[in-house]
């Protein structure tokens, strides 16, 4: 028997595997038990899929109808349906504050990419609250779980485990359709193995890890683990296509996170600062051990800034504003500042993150993709950053990691274009001094140095609407077959 099945939009009819052929041409996909099937996509009168660098738009329109099948064994016809008897499942897996951001904005254009296409889903996340508000079921939480360096690992190792045996325990029940791996290496790679092996599911590395900043030993293990890349760089998209890689360029989902419709002054009146007020955010944590390393640097270094500004003697208000994304370390911090003789001048705020960037004269941050959303805002920027002694002795002596960088905006530009100062040059002084040379009262060229690279920097971040053909690509990758993915090879997702 032979089946015929065009795509199309009703969420109760429809295959798993598709394959970009006319109607007129099926192509024989899989054999169960001698029963033959043939998939095929309806294209007539809409754009098909092609290799000219354009993988898939919005106005290519999938349209779902009847089968319609003819029996080859003895010379009969009948009429077959393929009826789906369930919501396509999805999820989503990261493991950090920044990653159940970036989950959270995808599940939120997954659900309303579905509804654009009347296609039914189920969202699954391993992640945090974040992702749970924007519609996704919840089945572990591993957000507190993220570490940098082995020690710091050590007491993670346990309560990972933990997740990781609920979470296989529950995909059993609930196999997925398809799986996103953001970030998170050391969990995602082996993760993403798993469900190709055990659920045969396509699997989708979305903001894959930086391998192609830091260095090249997980390149293969990041490949292997994942049918497709949906890289956020064009630097990032030719080193993996360059080892092997699917990888489809969909551009930095920051860029959908910058609301520049707040000008300087609107944030600030809406925060209460006033026009003429230097207000510098101080940027320490996402993880517990960057609040122990990273935070007296910084808090130590807002000290001595302070001591200069206000020798000054121009009467400025200062304000040192920490924007809560690690709740659970705000009582460090707030309790710090009477350690760090900040009382009456630091705050911690909430909720408030895209604001105060709009506001801000200066930021002095840990590494990470603040460093990205900071140059967005046109923020000039410190960035600092400081492991435990033993793990920084590992990574240099056994693992010989070296970086030329630390900071993205750094790393991506090939240049140190913002001051950083990383391990033993992480003192307050090199910090504070850095720091005082990009405040617009130093005097100092170096802030429109520092500006002007900023503006070479964002053509390399790619368009908005990062998110939404994320979504789209994810959604089209449910039902598309290995001659899709070859389709895929050589095209970008617009």
């Amino acid at each position: 028997m032979v089946m015929m099945v065009a795509l199309g939009r009703a969420p109760a009819l429809g295959c798993t595997l598709c394959a970009p052929v006319a109607a007129s041409s099926p192509q024989v996909l899989r054999d169960l038990g001698g029963l033959h099937t043939a998939r095929s996509r309806q294209v007539g009168g809409f754009p098909s899929l092609r290799c000219d660098h354009v993988l898939w738009s919005k106005e290519i329109q999938w349209r779902w109808q009847p089968v319609v099948a003819a029996s080859v064994a003895g010379g009969r016809s009948a009429a077959v349906s393929e009826m789906r008897t369930r919501p396509f499942r999805i999820l989503i897996s990261t493991g950090d504050v920044m990653g159940d951001m970036h989950g959270a904005a995808l599940v939120r254009a997954l659900i309303d990419a579905a509804g654009e296409e009347k296609v039914e889903i189920e969202v699954y996340a391993m992640g945090g609250k974040r992702m749970k508000d924007e519609g996704a079921v919840l089945i572990g939480d591993n957000t507190g779980l993220s570490s940098i360096g082995l020690l710091e690992a050590l007491p993670l190792v346990i309560p990972s485990i933990k997740i990781q045996i609920r979470t296989r325990k529950f995909l059993k029940s609930h196999p997925p359709d398809l799986v996103v791996l953001i970030d998170y290496p050391g969990i995602n790679i082996p993760f993403g193995k798993y469900a190709k092996k055990h659920f045969g599911c396509r699997v989708v590395y979305y903001i894959p890890p930086n391998e192609w900043l830091w260095n090249t030993s997980r390149t293969g293990a990041i490949i292997g683990s994942c049918d497709a890349i949906l890289s956020v760089y064009p630097a990032e998209t030719a080193y993996f296509r360059k080892s092997g890689g699917l990888v489809i360029e969909v551009g930095h989902p920051l860029l959908d996170r910058y609301n520049p419709t707040q000008t300087r002054t609107q944030a600030r009146e809406a925060l209460g600062y006033g026009e003429k007020d230097i207000v510098i955010l101080l940027m320490p944590a996402s993880r517990a051990q960057e609040l122990r390393h990273v935070w007296p640097i910084i808090a130590s270094a807002a000290r001595l800034l302070l001591t200069r500004i206000l020798a000054l003697g121009n009467h400025h208000h200062v304000h040192f504003v920490v924007p809560s994304v690690l709740p659970s370390g705000d009582h460090i911090i707030k309790q710090s500042f009477e350690d760090f003789d900040l009382t009456g001048y630091a705050s911690v705020r909430n909720g408030e993150t895209q604001s105060l960037m709009a506001a801000a004269d200066l930021a002095i941050t840990k590494s990470g993709s603040v460093n990205l959303e900071l140059a967005l805002h046109n923020v000039p920027q410190v960035v600092v950053y400081k492991l435990d002694k033993a793990t920084a002795w590992i990574a240099r002596n056994v693992f010989q990691f070296a970086v030329q960088y630390i900071s993205l905006v750094n790393l991506i530009l090939e240049e140190q274009m913002v001051p950083e100062f990383i391990q033993d040059d992480a003192e307050p002084a090199n910090v504070a001094n850095a720091a005082f040379d990009l405040l617009p009262v130093s005097g100092s060229g170096h802030r429109n140095t520092l500006l002007n690279g900023y503006s070479r920097l964002l053509p390399l971040l790619g368009k908005p609407g990062v998110v939404k053909r994320a979504a789209e690509y994810i959604l089209h990758s449910l039902n598309c077959d290995e001659e899709c993915r070859r389709i895929d090879m050589e095209g970008t997702f617009t």
